[in-house]
């Protein structure tokens, strides 16, 4: 709303400083993803015990962006976050066999210079077991079968080396600007 409101008054008062005058007819298209706070903070907690604390951020957030995820969490209680893999070189399962380091562009998805980190996938793959063995009750796999052993103690992955690669917001808007607190995972 708030955005919404600022976009008429400089919209009009535009106009009007030079004789013209605009209908605006906005129509929003997503609804706001809300994270429930209780399965926000499940995300959160499972992020700071296979990374540790520092490796998780509510920072940048909210951010205003459409997510059809929201219609889902309008209907039933979840977490919307963010992983991600920001690095300052092309290595590991990314490097597809070369030797020599390559700058990474480490752009946004929905960018034409984006090149997914698939590095991540080990962990994303343990972060998911354990956020399903949560959720249910479980213990599907021990510690030591993990692929790359995610335990107490964070080890050394791509998602380890980002600075805050979870981010989750806890009971807020990831979209639609309200202004709640978001958890956010990794970038």
């Amino acid at each position: 709303k708030v955005i919404e409101q600022r976009m008429r008054t400089i919209v009009h008062s535009t106009c009007e400083a030079f004789g013209a005058s605009a209908e605006i007819n906005l129509k929003p298209l997503y609804a706001v993803v809300d994270n429930h706070p209780e399965q926000a903070k499940v995300v959160r907690e499972l992020g700071e015990r296979l990374l540790g604390p520092d490796k998780v951020s509510e920072g940048e957030l909210p951010i205003l962006g459409g997510e059809d995820f929201s219609y889902f969490m309008h209907k039933a209680p979840g977490a919307f976050f963010l992983m991600g893999g920001k690095e300052a070189q092309v290595r590991g399962l990314s490097a597809y066999g070369s030797d020599k380091p390559v700058e990474r562009s480490n752009c946004m998805c929905h960018n034409t210079a984006f090149d997914f980190n698939d590095n991540l996938i080990p962990f994303a793959v343990c972060f998911w077991i354990r956020l399903i063995e949560n959720r249910f009750g479980l213990a599907l796999y021990p510690e030591e079968e993990l692929p790359m052993g995610f335990g107490a103690e964070p080890q050394p992955t791509a998602a380890a080396d980002v600075a805050n690669p979870i981010a989750v917001g806890g009971g807020g808007a990831a979209g639609g600007g309200s202004g709640k607190k978001r958890v956010r995972g990794a970038r």
